[in-house]
């Protein structure tokens, strides 16, 4: 008896199995597609201003997103309207060496971490002459920046294109801590010396740089931002050193 009921157990077992394999109806995907976050970043600690600055731009699936959470460092960066999240602030501590930004979207359980390294402090080292009465050349140095790959050297006046002056600006290499104004930065389009106070911008940065918010000085042509691909988009990230000036006087 007992022999007999195993045996019609493992026929209808059998069966079953039979069933099921021959079963082909396709299996119903419920894995929701990924939803695509875009960002473009620009973080600048500000030893000419005092004013560090966030400024950044983040978008849900190519949509202003004003429901995020952004955080560079320890400082959550407030949404001040759409997809701008922007913070410039004497108070917004931003350390030189590894940071990290995160960008969060709690309701898609989104979470990723970007790392970047931000150049140490530095600062111009000699200025020769620093007053130049004759509008010659000029021979400027600066302390190196650790973490920086290139630098930028800008020389302007406040007031630069309405006096007629065109500001210098040059793209310098790593190894670079030194280079020479030339007397042309000093004159309008005639050669006419034009007197006044000439700010030397210096601005040590890695991987990716270009004009941001505000920005006091004019840049080289051809920067391009370091990208990012989660989420996706751009990234503009630097030191500006204490600003130094040469003085050319009135004679």
């Amino acid at each position: 008896m007992n022999r007999s009921f195993d045996l019609t157990i493992r026929i209808l077992l059998v069966i079953a199995g039979v069933l099921l394999s021959c079963d082909r109806r396709t299996a119903i995907n419920r894995t929701r597609d990924p939803i695509s976050f875009g960002a473009d970043v620009t973080v600048i600690k500000d030893y000419s201003t005092g004013m560090n600055l966030a400024d950044i731009s983040f978008t849900r699936e190519n949509a202003a997103f004003s429901d995020g959470i952004i955080t560079v460092g320890d400082t959550e960066i407030p949404n001040v309207g759409g997809s701008l999240y922007f913070l410039q602030s004497s108070l917004f501590s931003l350390s030189t060496g590894l940071n990290e930004i995160t960008f969060e979207s709690p309701d898609d359980q989104y979470l990723q971490a970007i790392s970047f390294d931000l150049p140490d402090s530095f600062g111009v080292t000699d200025i020769t002459p620093q007053i130049n009465y004759n509008a010659d050349n000029v021979f400027v140095q600066w302390s190196s920046s650790g973490s920086a790959t290139r630098y930028i050297l800008a020389v302007a006046t406040f007031n630069y294109g309405a006096d007629g002056t065109e500001p210098f600006r040059k793209l310098l290499a790593e190894q670079d801590s030194s280079y020479v104004i030339p007397d042309t930065t000093f004159e309008n389009a005639s050669g006419d010396i034009v007197p006044g106070t000439y700010y030397i911008y210096l601005i040590a940065f890695n991987r990716g740089f270009g004009p941001y918010f505000d920005i006091q000085f004019p840049v080289p042509e051809g920067l391009s931002p370091r990208a990012i691909s989660d989420p996706n988009g751009s990234f503009i990230y630097g030191t500006v050193a204490p600003l130094d000036s040469i003085m050319v006087p009135v004679i």
